[in-house]
């Protein structure tokens, strides 16, 4: 089954693209799944990108950190005692975390871990600019200590240092980078073997530089509305409907998925759903009709919402928000003047709760991150937990400062309105 269509679209979740492709169905039975392969500036020395065999027709290139322990070496330490400094060199950049798809460079104390014969210590000084990092003369902080909490270490008594960061292993930088990127899509038959070889007849071929007969208006309206999600879109989980893959058993004699099957889920493909990647959700915050009737409450919400170029959305695609709610996505009508796609929009409507599609499990991922300017970030002695809200604007807030010179017609309470 050869890859007929690929589309390599700028996702809206910053550090990502989104891969999507069309195929062509002679051969179906025979496929399991797709490998990605990518090549910069030259579509040769292909390298595959994804871990796992890729049952669907998407794939998200996306920023990823993972934590590296590196023991120090002679050759690292910049200075050792030399008036006394103790600053020694990473292998490479380190990265404190990511926030919304951007990897932020380390820059502070708490960023790194310094291992002297495995107890751990907070040093002095990060530099993001050399990748040096610097401990104080004859001591150095526990993580989370206090000066005078801890004994004195003396560096040139320590057998084995170590660091612990976080690494760039991939990526992707769909603002700056002059960088042409070509992606490839190679079939994948039971057992393993690949249809063809990457880059190779049927294999179809695409580089992030095509679309350039964008003008600046079109460029213009994705970069804007980038942003925009950036701001004030919620972090959310997407979900795709299968429409490929091993027939249920459900259906086999019917020309419709059983009601509650925990196979499928009502789609007729075992599994039902694939995913899910980070989605930044664009909530108008429609209001909820609440009903009566014979089988009890019913509460309904539909809301129209929009999107960025990527990721591609179908109809029965799933948005999974934090609260626990699942939105079905429908009505999807893109925006692409000229042929060039620049604008989704579609519809989202509440699932009852009593839906098969509440059973759809959702693993392995990092719950989303909460993303409000009024809020800062969870602390760091609590990992998990939700950010602490400003006592300005949050809810314990009882008192508020009058103001001492409002505008003209307003009173001195003006603006003390809590939204």
């Amino acid at each position: 089954m050869a890859v007929t269509e690929l589309l390599v679209l700028n996702s809206s979740y910053v550090g990502a693209r989104d891969l999507y492709w069309e195929v062509d169905h002679v051969h179906a039975k025979r496929v399991i799944g797709y490998n990605v392969y990518r090549a910069f500036d030259y579509p040769t020395n292909w390298v595959k990108i994804n871990r796992e065999i890729l049952p669907g027709n998407r794939f998200r290139d996306v920023t990823t950190l993972v934590a590296r322990e590196y023991t120090i070496q002679q050759k690292d330490w910049v200075e050792f005692g030399q008036e006394g400094h103790y600053i020694f060199k990473l292998p490479e950049q380190a990265y404190s975390k990511q926030i919304l798809g951007r990897a932020i460079v380390a820059n502070g104390p708490a960023d790194v871990t310094v291992l002297a014969d495995g107890v751990p210590y907070r040093p002095e000084q990060v530099n993001p600019l050399d990748s040096t990092v610097a401990l104080q003369q004859f001591l150095a902080l526990p993580t989370g200590g206090e000066v005078s909490a801890f004994p004195i270490l003396d560096p040139t008594t320590v057998q084995v240092w170590k660091v612990r960061y976080n690494a760039l292993t991939n990526f992707v930088d769909i603002y700056t980078s002059f960088q042409r990127t070509y992606y490839t899509i190679v079939s994948v038959y039971e057992g393993g073997a690949e249809a063809y070889l990457p880059g190779q007849e049927p294999a179809a071929v695409r580089d992030t530089f095509q679309i350039e007969s964008q003008d600046y208006i079109k460029r213009e309206m994705i970069r804007r509305n980038g942003w925009i999600f950036e701001q004030v879109g919620e972090p959310c989980h997407l979900l795709f409907r299968r429409t490929q893959g091993i027939p249920c058993l459900c259906s086999a004699a019917l020309a419709q998925a059983r009601t509650a099957c925990p196979d499928c889920y009502e789609t007729k493909i075992v599994g039902g759903y694939y995913g899910p990647v980070d989605f930044l959700y664009i909530d108008p915050d429609t209001g909820a009709t609440a009903t009566i009737e014979e089988g009890g409450r019913k509460v309904e919400r539909i809301t129209r919402s929009y999107l960025g170029p990527g990721p591609l959305v179908e109809n029965g695609d799933l948005i999974v928000r934090k609260n626990g709610d699942r939105l079905v996505i429908s009505n999807v009508n893109r925006k692409a003047p000229q042929g060039s796609l620049v604008q989704q929009e579609y519809d989202t409507e509440l699932l009852q709760n009593h839906d098969t599609r509440y059973f759809i499990p959702v693993v392995n991922v990092v719950p989303p991150e909460i993303f409000n300017p009024a809020n800062k970030d969870a602390p760091v002695s609590e990992p998990g937990t939700e950010p602490v809200s400003d006592p300005k604007t949050g809810p314990q807030a009882k008192e508020w400062e009058e103001r001492k010179d409002p505008p003209l017609g307003r009173s001195i309470t003006w603006g003390n309105i809590q939204t």
